[in-house]
């Protein structure tokens, strides 16, 4: 009997105690209940904000590029003498090179430094006597001048003493003044003949050679490869994204040759190029599931791997040549001559958009409305937004500020309900 009334009391105790023990736990409970929430509400609902930024619809790719480029060819068979230098300017019609026979050209050397040095020698000879003698026509000149006015005034005056003085000066004048002129004239038609002889010979020496004419506006280059002939927009027209990859890679690896000064050449044979950067297609071959959507005038921009965007145009789009691959083509009208190449790996961007840039998670769409659940105070409110762009795991989106709180998983049962 005292064993089972111990029992109870001991079951009293502890019922007791869970009692207690319970009022003192929903008390905790109580009092931290808005923590505890909070931070469950954070740990189940991600909330954040936006950033300012750029998205763009981007497509990387080794381009193969053609035009630009007009290349210098031998018109004749001999040795080339370059009139310009290596990475200079040049303009259309210009003389940048002579091709001929070096024996021709050293044959009129000889003669043509005898001629000039005679020529040379001569004016040094007669240069004192020419000036002396060019002084004393202009002053005798001036002293008959002035002598027939003085003898027309004596003879108007009826002064025949005076006037027969004025007349014998102005004969000794005239006659100093055709003896200086005579001498003159004599050095004058001696070193005409000399300057005749020596553009006579320098005549013959440029028939025996003959001059190459820059093509185009640009800058001249001595450096030419065997694959020069493939880098136009006939040539590349219609290849595979295979063959233009294939000549992508003889590009890179291809080393150019220099031309030389003296060099032997034959007919057609390339001398140089002069870059324009002109008119200037590129060819970029790219797997067709990546093929960028492109605005409908096709402008799109085209970085380079050297840091230059340039503005470009896409002209055609050809697809299944493999199937799987596509090919782009496009223009681009200025190129800068030092940025262009036969291939380079190339950014090409058909599409850019800025605006608050946040995860395409946080988008959803409520009652045909696409926008993101906005958080005020503490409770998720829907807010229309214009979404401009979606790239990847991104959005550019039109309606809300970068300083705006969001929930970043746009969980439609969320609608008016707390998330903080």
């Amino acid at each position: 009997m005292a064993r089972r009334y111990r029992s109870k009391a001991k079951l009293r105790t502890l019922t007791q105690r869970v009692i207690l023990f319970a009022l003192l736990l929903s008390l905790v409970l109580l009092l931290t209940w808005p923590y505890l929430r909070t931070a469950l509400l954070r740990a189940t609902i991600p909330v954040g904000r936006g950033s300012l930024g750029t998205l763009e619809e981007r497509t990387d790719g080794e381009a193969v590029f053609a035009g630009g480029v007009s290349l210098v060819i031998a018109p004749a068979p001999g040795n080339v003498r370059f009139l310009v230098r290596d990475g200079e300017s040049v303009r259309t019609g210009q003389a940048i090179a002579e091709v001929g026979k070096p024996e021709a050209r050293e044959a009129f050397d000889d003669s043509l430094e005898f001629a000039k040095a005679r020529l040379a020698a001569y004016e040094k000879e007669t240069q004192e006597e020419f000036e002396r003698l060019s002084a004393q026509v202009e002053d005798s000149y001036e002293k008959a001048v002035n002598l027939l006015f003085l003898s027309r005034e004596a003879s108007a005056k009826g002064e025949l003493e005076l006037l027969a003085q004025h007349e014998s000066l102005l004969e000794a004048e005239e006659k100093s003044l055709r003896e200086s002129a005579d001498r003159l004239a004599e050095i004058e038609e001696e070193r005409a003949d000399l300057a005749a002889r020596v553009a006579a010979i320098e005549a013959l020496q440029a028939s025996s050679v003959v001059q190459v004419i820059s093509p185009t506006s640009g800058v001249f280059s001595t450096e030419v490869t065997s694959i020069e002939a493939k880098f136009t927009k006939d040539y590349l027209a219609g290849k595979s994204a295979a063959e233009i990859a294939i000549l992508a890679r003889e590009a890179r690896e291809i080393k150019p040759q220099t031309v030389k000064d003296g060099q032997p050449v034959q007919v057609g044979d390339s001398l140089g190029r002069v870059i324009s950067g002109q008119s200037v297609s590129f060819f970029l071959p790219i797997k067709t599931e990546d093929k960028p959507s492109l605005r409908q005038d096709g402008r799109v921009e085209l970085a380079l791997s050297d840091g230059t965007t340039l503005q470009a145009r896409v002209t055609e789009v050809i697809d299944g040549k493999p199937p799987g691959y596509s090919i782009i083509v496009g223009e681009i009208s200025v190129m800068p001559v030092s940025s262009l190449k036969k291939t380079d790996h190339v950014g090409l961007i058909a599409k850019t958009q800025s605006g608050v840039v946040l995860p395409k998670s946080a988008l959803l769409e409520h009652e045909g409305r696409q926008g993101v659940l906005l958080v005020q105070k503490t409770f998720a409110r829907f807010r229309e937004v214009q979404v401009l762009m979606v790239k990847g795991d991104k959005a550019v989106v039109k309606g809300i500020d970068e300083t705006d709180e969001i929930v970043l998983r746009g969980w439609g049962f969320l609608e008016g309900k707390r998330v903080r």
